[in-house]
């Protein structure tokens, strides 16, 4: 069964669709969702007996068509089992660079959803990692694979496991109706973790965006609500997150896959106009800072790691931090120790790799000390990669590919950096970008030298990271940052 958009809106040219979900639902949601009645009793169907076979829909973020996800459900001749086939495509453009993202996932579940197999492939530009894995022994075996990595996992989810993409299907399964409250656990292939689920049937609703009622239904996950709009047939019609700046709707499939052709003419810089913070007037030669004050509004200090080296932040007021950085050289730092992880090889940061450790003592050969090595890394660094909004899973895709954004930078940084015994973290936060007149989310690293922890940008070629940088969390693990990003990204803008 595939649901058509609702008459009054599906008749919309697309590029005038997304723009007019996001104004609508800027305001209060309340105003377009409408209570309808008592509901008919709790809704159940059996994956057996599951009321359509396919969905798709369409993907809003911050009011630009970005691309569509899919979900098939196949059950498997002669048996209870089912594969759950789903797929997001997306193509939108950051910092005048086309993204791509492409991720596919095959999921193969018993009749209460309970996962027994995955196979997971996720393109990100011009890389990729391939997760397979299966339940045995009430525990996870996965096998990651990234470039020429491959690493084995065993995760232990202390009772039934459930892939992520029923999170829409667990609630129709058991019975959907006001005032049912669900928890259960997840395998997120995207963090690579296990997640927690907690989900809420709130109301029975009809609405201007949709044909008929649906149960509205809140899903909690990595500390992020969604709102979705789930039909008697099971069908999700209409999907609120991020705090309705990400927005998915039922559409028929053509419509759903024809975004992608028609995304290489949209010159929109999607990410950007959201990201950026603008500063008036512009600052000039920011490379050069050497103290800044920065004051943030509509955030506060809550999961954020804003004590750091060089930044100094303290609270002003409801929801407003003031922060004064200063840039720092090697040694001028408070004195500190290097952590269990700081010189960890991991799969993001392979740095006991025997490529990263080879190229490593080549690069950092005659060096008289660790300060001078971290100089020929960033040199050899800014000698031999591009500069490029490019997407990678680790250090080795950066190699392979001989280019990368600020994130793949820092991620081979570190990988060097701790392959010759510099004890090294990755750190996200923001920064000042002459080109677009203001701050930017950011990633870059800092490294214990002389005794001390000192910020080092391999994007800019900075040891000693200028006054602009404002760190806000640190770690190179999706699963782990996931929390707070959603937290920073999607509080009111700092200013």
């Amino acid at each position: 069964m595939k649901a058509p958009l609702p008459r009054r809106l599906r008749q919309l040219p697309l590029t005038l669709l997304p723009w007019l979900l996001a104004a609508l639902l800027s305001g209060c949601t309340s105003l377009y969702f409408h209570d309808a009645g008592a509901a008919p009793g709790p809704v159940r169907h059996s994956l057996q007996d599951w009321p359509y076979r396919e969905y798709w829909t369409g993907i809003v973020f911050n009011g630009s068509k970005i691309g569509f996800t899919h979900l098939a459900l196949e059950p498997e001749s002669g048996s209870d089992q089912v594969t759950i086939r789903s797929e997001a495509a997306l193509r939108f453009r950051m910092l005048g660079y086309d993204k791509h993202v492409h991720l596919r996932a095959l999921d193969r579940v018993g009749p209460d959803l309970r996962l027994l197999s995955l196979e997971y492939d996720q393109d990100l530009d011009a890389s990729r990692l391939k997760l397979r894995g299966e339940m045995r022994d009430g525990r996870l075996h996965l096998a990651i694979e990234t470039g020429t990595q491959v690493q084995q996992q065993v995760l232990d989810p202390g009772g039934p496991l459930y892939p992520v993409g029923v999170v829409n299907l667990y609630p129709v399964l058991h019975g959907l109706e006001p005032g049912r409250h669900y928890r259960y656990r997840v395998f997120d292939g995207e963090t690579r973790s296990i997640a927690e689920v907690e989900q809420r049937v709130l109301a029975y609703e009809t609405s201007e965006l949709f044909e008929g009622p649906a149960y509205r239904l809140e899903t909690r996950l990595h500390g992020q609500k969604v709102t979705t709009w789930i039909d008697a047939e099971g069908l999700p019609q209409f999907e609120l997150s991020l705090k309705g700046v990400l927005i998915s709707a039922l559409e028929p499939a053509q419509r759903a896959q024809d975004y992608l052709l028609k995304a290489a003419l949209i010159k929109d810089d999607t990410l950007l106009h959201y990201s950026r913070v603008p500063v008036q007037p512009p600052l000039e030669a920011p490379r050069d800072s050497r103290r800044m004050s920065i004051r943030l509004k509509g955030i506060t200090a809550k999961q954020l790691a804003l004590d750091a080296p060089g930044q100094e932040c303290q609270a002003t007021g409801d929801q407003e931090i003031l922060c004064r950085t200063r840039r720092l050289t090697p040694g001028s730092g408070a004195a500190a120790e290097a952590g269990a992880g700081d010189l960890a090889s991991t799969l993001i940061i392979p740095s006991g790799n025997s490529r990263i450790q080879r190229l490593a003592e080549q690069i950092v050969a005659g060096a008289g000390d660790q300060t001078e090595a971290v100089q020929l890394i960033i040199a050899w660094m800014s000698h031999n990669l591009e500069q490029a909004a490019a997407d990678s899973f680790s250090a080795l895709d950066v190699l392979d590919q001989g280019k990368a954004e600020c994130q793949g930078h820092s991620f081979l940084y570190a990988s060097l950096a701790r392959a010759v015994g510099i004890p090294t973290r990755v750190v996200n936060g923001l920064v000042y970008h002459p080109d677009y007149q203001g701050f930017l989310y950011h990633t870059w690293a800092e490294s214990l030298l002389e005794g001390t922890w000192l910020p080092v940008d391999p994007t800019f070629g900075q040891l000693g990271a200028d006054a602009t940088h404002l760190r806000l969390l640190v770690g190179e693990n999706l699963a782990d940052l996931l929390p707070q990003i959603i937290d920073c990204l999607f509080a009111d803008h700092p200013a």
